[in-house]
């Protein structure tokens, strides 16, 4: 089946497109939601360009929408609306616990007609990070909630 990756940048998305492949899902590209300026991801303010560079290093496309708070479940459908005439089956999505996210997901995947697949339900976080670092992947902190952690990790493995 086509499915396209719900691509915010980190770490969960990056081990959900790994787990879509090894389960032979043929993931067309990559669905990254930006703010409305179109600079930044909606979800965790990741620069657009960063998200461009990965997805040129996956060497999978990347498709935006654009969006406020407000306006995201109408822009999601719609793009999951023209994906889904292009021939796209499903969406996979990296989230692991939120249960409210979680069937928001589904709701909106399914009155748009297509499936979604949530490959790192319910896992515990400590086993995802294994998986992940033993996979190879590496990861650069690129941002900090500055009330948590200071500004000096950014840019460091």
């Amino acid at each position: 089946m086509k499915v396209f990756v719900s691509w915010s940048g980190g770490k969960d998305s990056s081990l959900a497109l790994h787990r879509a492949l090894k389960m032979g899902l043929e993931v067309g590209c990559l669905f990254s939601m930006l703010n409305e300026d179109g600079l930044r991801s909606r979800s965790h303010s990741i620069e657009r360009g960063i998200l461009e560079s990965q997805a040129l290093a996956l060497g999978i496309p990347l498709i935006f929408g654009r969006a406020t708070w407000e306006t995201y479940e109408e822009e999601f459908k719609r793009i999951a609306g023209k994906l889904k005439i292009e021939g796209y089956g499903g969406g996979v999505f990296g989230d692991i616990n939120l249960s409210e996210h979680r069937h928001w997901v589904e709701r909106v995947c399914g009155e748009v007609g297509i499936k979604a697949f949530e490959p790192l339900w319910g896992e515990k976080y400590e086993n995802l990070l294994s998986e992940f670092f033993n996979n190879g992947f590496e990861a650069i902190i690129i941002n900090v909630k500055a009330d948590l952690i200071s500004g000096e990790w950014l840019g460091k493995p």
